[in-house]
Order: structure tokens, then sequence, then C-alpha cells
């Protein structure tokens, strides 16, 4: 939210706010046109000076992305437990092979109907190919069903251009077909 530094007893110059989200993206100014305070009544009274202050100030925090860190792709439900208390069993050597993490927050899209739902991933027993949905989640979805399962990671903005996920897809029985990001 848009802060002053301070207030000046003067009519200032003012900016719309699509100007300065403009200036605030461009890290500039200099194309901005000044207006009366009279073309917004409803507005506080910033000069120019406070406006261009306040949002120099907003940008000195690096910005953080939410980028997706880990894909396991087409993976095929093998089971559920409805009575469990919830999360994804996923086996050890997939999540291991993405960088999943054991109680990570992950993203789950079902193939078979369009449904999104969020859950977290707990380690199978390795080369199983399980992939289990547990609790709530064992009512969207059913064996057989291709699942596109996606966890993600905050990075900084000057990373984000450098930034690769780990992306593994799956055939036959949850063996691994193709990946990338390694």
């Amino acid at each position: 939210m848009f802060k002053p530094l301070h207030r000046t007893g003067r009519k200032p110059a003012l900016l719309s706010q699509s100007e300065i989200l403009n200036a605030s993206t461009n890290h500039t100014l200099a194309r901005s046109r000044s207006r009366s305070a009279d073309e917004f009544p409803n507005s506080d009274n910033f000069s120019l000076a406070e406006q261009s202050s306040s949002v120099k100030a907003s940008r000195s925090f690096p910005m953080q992305l939410q980028l997706l860190k880990s894909k396991i792709h087409r993976a095929a439900v093998t089971g559920g437990h409805v009575d469990y208390e919830g999360s994804m069993t996923i086996d050890a050597d997939l999540m291991a092979k993405v960088g999943l993490v054991h109680h990570e927050k992950i993203l789950c899209g079902n193939m078979a109907d369009g449904s999104r739902f969020e859950t977290y991933a707990i380690r199978g027993k390795p080369g199983s190919g399980a992939i289990v949905l547990n609790g709530a989640c064992a009512l969207l979805g059913k064996p057989g069903d291709l699942l596109t399962i996606m966890s993600f990671a905050n990075v900084n903005e000057a990373d984000a251009a450098n930034w690769e996920p780990k992306v593994i897809v799956l055939g036959e029985k949850n063996t691994i077909v193709n990946e990338r990001g390694f």
C-alpha cells in the first residue's frame, strides 16, 4: 500500500494509480504527467517527491517469485486409503529424483477429470511405484487415474531467469520414461 513519507499543506501534482505502477515497474517517474489535486477529490494529496520516494522504497526488497520446483507427470494412482489422515504416498525413489521432501506441500492435477487438490507428500517404499491417495484425497481419484504432482519454491527475482525445475514423466508401472532439468 502506498504510504507517504510526509505531507505538505499545498495542493501538489498527483499521479494516477496506473502511473505509479508504471513508474514502479520502470523505476522512473520520467514518463509521468502531472495532475492537479482537483482531479482526484477522494485521494490523499501526495507530492511528486513523496510518491517518488515511496515507489523507490517499495522496490528496495528483492522480489520473490513462486516457481515450479518439482513435477511428476503422468503418475498412475495405485491405491487409496480414505480412512488415513491425509497426504499422498509416493515412491521414495520418485520423490528423491525430483527433490520432493517428506511432508512437502504438493499440488495435484487429475488428468481424468481435471480436478486439482493440495496435500503433502509422504515417502513410500522405494522402487514400488506407489502413488497412493490418502484421506479426503482418496475421493478425488481412483486406481489408474493419471496425476500431475507439483511442488513450488520461492526464488529470488535475480535467480528466476536461470531456474530449471526437475521434471520426470512416468510410463507403465510408474517407471521414469523421460526427465529434464537435471
